[in-house]
């Protein structure tokens, strides 16, 4: 069954279905009706053979042998069986006319263009949804100042490293986690444009001149240390954080 295969196939990436909602721009509902292959909580045909798509090449699955086994059920779903007798009518030819050409042509032009704004809709969502879990940065403590009868001089260190640029080391622990990192407006070689997801134990360093930007689909398991300064974990609503590093 096609919505076995697609849950077998994310539960061994140890991806949760907001991770896979975030990389994919699919909402979570539409994914796991399609896990339940529950076809009708979806808008139509067109729109499940899009989601397939998408949805097998996130999990790195032919997609084609999916919409085949939609196409064979979508089909069977649609046969209507009738109990009469056959009744032969004899139709008039099929008259293809200039008028016809237009309207199919504008049904045409009408499904494209609902496919686009329902497309940027839901990248929009996804955008808000990101920008409202953006952690916010901790207020910076003041310590009191030294008393004067007692003044401190604390001594540079000669072994401190300087940062020239934007250096960031994370540590998964604690469970997997999907990343994706861009380093200096790129994707980074070890992440790729659409990201991986890494078991505990991993420690990936990135190196920017300018910044680091690093998407997190499991904050909690995330462990940052910037230019040497150790971060702790990342913190974000729903446990999806997006986050630039800067030399500032």
């Amino acid at each position: 069954m096609l919505g076995t295969k697609l849950r077998q196939a994310r539960e061994a990436r140890g991806a949760p279905i907001q991770e896979v909602e975030w990389a994919t721009k699919i909402k979570a509902s539409y994914l796991e009706a399609l896990e339940e292959e529950d076809f009708r909580a979806l808008p139509g045909s067109v729109y499940v053979r899009g989601f397939l798509r998408t949805y097998a090449r996130y999990l790195d699955l032919d997609p084609e042998p999916l919409i085949t086994e939609y196409n064979s059920a979508d089909a069977g779903a649609n046969e209507i069986i009738s109990t009469r007798p056959s009744v032969r009518v004899d139709r008039p030819p099929l008259v293809v006319t200039p008028a016809m050409i237009v309207g199919v042509a504008l049904v045409l032009l009408l499904v494209v263009f609902v496919l686009y704004v329902k497309t940027q809709f839901d990248r929009y969502q996804a955008s808000s949804a990101a920008a409202g879990s953006t952690p916010t940065a901790h207020a910076n403590i003041i310590s009191p100042a030294p008393s004067p009868s007692a003044p401190i001089r604390p001594s540079p260190s000669p072994t401190a490293k300087v940062y020239n640029d934007v250096e960031l080391v994370i540590k998964i622990q604690n469970g997997p986690a999907w990343l994706q990192v861009d380093t200096d407006g790129q994707a980074s070689g070890e992440t790729g444009a659409s990201g991986k997801t890494y078991q505990p134990g991993a420690v990936l360093t990135f190196t920017g001149t300018k910044s680091v930007r690093l998407i997190s689909g499991r904050a909690s398991n995330t462990f940052v240390t910037f230019n040497g300064q150790d971060q702790g974990a990342l913190q974000g609503a729903g446990g999806v954080v997006d986050k630039t590093y800067t030399k500032t």
